[in-house]
């Protein structure tokens, strides 16, 4: 279903953080990055999408992107999870 939606509009940056978060969800981590760093491209300060990347950087061992990204994230409007906060002490 939301990979018909991202071919009907292909740069709707919540479509695309949708289908990232369904394929990091999946385990699907490559076709996850690609996504999200597409929805992040659109959406640059959309916390939502931010938050997404950065779980998909951490799972891929990629830390100092993971904690650029949740820091991004709480620079617009969320609060750093427990995660983030941990990692930058």
């Amino acid at each position: 279903m939301i990979q018909k939606a991202v071919a009907l509009d292909p740069n709707n940056g919540a479509y695309l953080d949708s289908l990232g978060w369904a394929y990091y969800k999946q385990n699907k981590l490559a076709e996850a990055e690609e996504n999200l760093r597409k929805a992040a491209d659109r959406q640059s300060h959309d916390p939502t999408i931010l938050g997404h990347l950065g779980d998909v950087y951490m799972k891929l061992g990629q830390t100092n992107r993971a904690v650029s990204c949740w820091s991004a994230r709480s620079r617009n409007g969320k609060k750093p999870s427990l995660r983030t906060t941990k990692l930058t002490k």
